[in-house]
């Protein structure tokens, strides 16, 4: 989880590292500035090499 005390800025690049992209990266970033919780889903699936991690914003 990212420190509260964190700018959006600083938050949405601690979130970037180690992510291969996020999409739409300005959206995520609008909702960092509203300050509020964000829910994280986690969708794997075990046939495959890669792991998606979703988020749902709204």
């Amino acid at each position: 989880m990212a420190d509260p005390r964190l700018s959006p800025e600083a938050a949405l690049a601690l979130l970037k590292r180690g992510a291969e992209e996020i999409l739409p990266e300005e959206e995520l970033l609008e909702k960092l500035r509203e300050g509020r919780p964000l829910t994280v889903k986690l969708g794997a699936d075990p046939t495959r090499p890669d792991l998606h991690l979703a988020t749902r914003w709204s």
